[in-house]
């Protein structure tokens, strides 16, 4: 059912409109605005005689507009803008109202849904990184190893995995307490990163277990690598201020082959390489062929 305009009480209209948390802009059929209330000039500049497809809000060319309104599809737009303090995301839902006194109107209803964002943001990141190290997780870890022996098949290059293991940290924990457990942790990841390549990955799997993905390395050059980062781990724990002890990381390298179907056949051989290491008497650097 279509309503005239002046039929809606204006007292309250203005109430319900003006005081709205959530920005409203009316336009007519042509796309020219007739009406915003004031949270929606707040985070949009609307100058005099405006049309809708002017506004930062609105990503509609003239053309796609006409197009909507003949239809009367709704539109529905996220995008970040200005705002009157800070940068904000906002979703815009504009849907036809009938007004027989506003040939084609549209409403856009505008929220800002900055803090959803910052929460899915959060939650990405979660799914993303360890929370203690700021490493990828285990989770992100694996599918980025698959997607690295994809690549490897594709561009047909080489590709090393390696299984890297804080020697004696159970004792680290039981000696001087979680809290300095947490901090090696910290420390060992960090000295990693800063180690790698930019393409390179370093994934906690779980406890003081790490993962490596180096693309585009041959075994010879991962184990020079794979060297490096055991004594700078080495170094890096005994310039700690607070915490001078000794630690050292035990490493396992494999190399991907044509007959590796899976990622978790790498870090089988890779997880067999670092047994070897530990049981060769740890701080050291072990491959596994196929």
């Amino acid at each position: 059912m279509k309503v005239r305009a002046e039929e809606i009480d204006p007292v309250d209209l203005a109430l319900l409109v003006e005081g709205s948390a959530t920005g409203m802009i009316l336009f007519d059929g042509t796309g020219l605005v007739v009406y915003a209330n004031d949270t929606a000039r707040t985070w949009v500049p609307i100058e005099a005689g405006a049309r809708i497809t002017d506004l930062c809000i609105c990503a509609l060319t003239d053309a796609d507009l006409c197009e909507v309104v003949r239809r009367g599809d709704t539109i529905q737009i996220e995008t970040g803008i200005e705002g009157s303090d800070s940068p904000m995301q906002v979703l815009a839902i504009g849907r036809p109202l009938g007004l027989e006194t506003v040939n084609g109107a549209y409403l856009l209803e505008i929220s800002n849904i900055s803090a959803i964002s910052r929460r899915e943001i959060s939650l990405r990141r979660l799914v993303l990184r360890d929370t203690l190290t700021g490493v990828a997780s285990r989770r992100h870890f694996f599918d980025l190893g698959e997607q690295a022996l994809a690549d490897s098949r594709e561009t047909r290059t080489e590709l090393t995995v390696g299984m890297l293991d804080i020697d004696h940290f159970k004792q680290v924990n039981d000696l001087y307490g979680h809290t300095t457990g947490d901090l090696v942790l910290s420390v060992v990841a960090a000295c990693c990163s800063a180690q790698l390549r930019r393409n390179d990955v370093i994934g906690r799997l779980g406890g003081d277990e790490f993962g490596l993905i180096m693309p585009a390395t041959s075994l010879t050059t991962a184990r020079v690598v794979a060297d490096r980062l055991r004594h700078k781990v080495a170094e890096a724990m005994q310039d700690e201020p607070d915490c001078k002890i000794k630690v050292t990381v035990s490493i396992g390298l494999t190399e991907a082959a044509p007959g590796d179907n899976s990622f978790d056949s790498l870090l089988v051989r890779a997880d067999n390489a670092l047994y070897q290491a530990k049981r060769a008497g740890r701080n050291r650097t072990e491959e596994r062929a196929i």
